[in-house]
């Protein structure tokens, strides 16, 4: 648990851009649900 919360405290200081690119590498085909709930596209 606490390596869970120190990864997270790491990618909470990393740029928004960084963390998109971060994704898209890995998952390219990912789905943006925060449309489906009313939200802006990231």
């Amino acid at each position: 648990m606490r390596l869970y919360s120190r990864q997270r405290e790491k990618l909470k200081r990393w740029r928004r851009e960084w963390k998109l690119n971060l994704i898209e590498r890995d998952n390219p085909d990912w789905l943006d649900l925060a449309m489906g709930l009313g939200f802006d596209r990231i």
